[in-house]
């Protein structure tokens, strides 16, 4: 049996449940590896949810408030921090910097798109 065929089989007899493997939308894949850089797949999962539920698509997180996601950024942290590693604390504030990149990004990139498309109508 190749190496290819032995993992495979590990992880199909191995492999948990996890909301962001039921489909392959790369935002909320993306979603999913900013996370799980910060926290355990346990707390993970729950704040995955819940932000999808919020956030459902791209467009959703362009059009969130500053108050919206610094709200759901405390949530995120509450929820990540360990007490006893003062290092989770120093991880989330990368959170922050993450969440807030990709807000800006994606704000100027549909402004960018909307203005294309309202000067070829």
């Amino acid at each position: 049996m190749t190496i290819e065929k032995s993992l495979l089989k590990w992880y199909n007899f191995n492999k948990r449940d996890l909301p962001w493997r039921k489909n392959t939308d790369a935002y909320r894949i993306w979603v999913s590896e900013i996370i799980l850089q910060q926290t355990k797949i346990s707390n993970g999962k729950k704040y995955f949810i819940n932000f999808i539920d919020k956030f459902p698509t791209i467009n959703h997180l362009a059009e969130a408030t500053e108050e919206q996601m610094a709200k759901d950024v405390v949530t995120f942290l509450m929820w990540s921090a360990e007490p006893h590693l003062e290092a989770r604390h120093k991880m989330g504030f990368r959170a922050i910097i993450y969440l807030t990149i990709l807000t800006i990004l994606v704000y100027f990139s549909m402004k960018k798109i909307w203005s294309r498309v309202e000067s070829e109508v």
